[in-house]
């Protein structure tokens, strides 16, 4: 693990709060472990570019699959460590 970081949004009145843990192998590259709500998930950043519109245009797509659940800001609440630039 080389970066941790507490990541929290609010909707409406509820603010929702999970941990990212940045992992790296040098074969494997980047990975991200995250909790939500005693949840695990274990992920990897998409290849190719995902493009985002405007608010008035059509939803996101990738890898021509297109969907929108919901929008929010995430914020950093705590970080360390070490992260990639984008």
């Amino acid at each position: 693990m080389i970066g941790y970081q507490v990541r929290r949004t609010k909707i409406a009145e509820a603010t929702y709060t999970w941990f990212e843990h940045l992992l790296h192998n040098p074969t494997q590259g980047f990975r991200w472990l995250v909790e939500s709500n005693g949840h695990w998930t274990l992920a990897k950043t998409a290849a190719g570019d995902a493009r985002t519109p405007s608010e008035n245009a059509r939803p996101s797509t990738w890898a021509s699959a297109t969907g929108h659940f919901q929008t929010a800001k995430a914020e950093t609440a705590y970080v360390i460590g070490e992260f990639p630039g984008s």
